[in-house]
């Protein structure tokens, strides 16, 4: 009986011995090789045949859904009217930046119905529209701007 425990218990450690240690005496010749990188886009040296592939990738996980600011439609009046009223202020705006440019520290000029007065105390440029029936538009502009 205590010939077959000895027999077993070295069956078990010649067991073990073939299962873990082994496969560690047989170690050959490691081969290895450099890591070389190999660019996927294109762009950077990447194969050609792979753009369209990365393309429909790139388009199909863009989730960004564009321009979502619609501007409101103006009729052809309406349109007419911005356009007047814009180039109304331009010709302000210049007509006021070419006198403060000349060394002018204050003045004013006529704009149809309305006089445009302007003063620059060397910090703000005060800008004051006054129109014929008594109304008032005032705005102060920081200079450097």
């Amino acid at each position: 009986m205590f010939d077959q425990l000895i027999l077993g218990i070295m069956k078990q450690t010649i067991d073990l011995f073939f299962i873990a240690v082994l496969p560690f005496l047989y170690i050959g010749n490691a081969d290895a090789s450099e890591m070389v990188y190999t660019p996927v886009n294109p762009s950077f040296g990447g194969n050609p045949n792979n753009g369209g592939f990365l393309l429909q990738e790139a388009t199909d996980n863009n989730h960004f859904k564009g321009n979502q600011y619609n501007p409101p439609t103006l009729s052809g009046t309406q349109q007419l009217q911005q356009t007047i009223a814009n180039s109304l202020y331009s010709q302000i705006a210049s007509k006021i930046a070419t006198d403060l440019g000349n060394g002018q520290t204050s003045g004013s000029f006529a704009v149809g119905n309305s006089t445009v007065f302007y003063s620059d105390d060397g910090t703000n440029t005060t800008i004051t529209i006054n129109n014929n029936h008594g109304g008032s538009t005032s705005f102060v502009v920081p200079d450097g701007i």
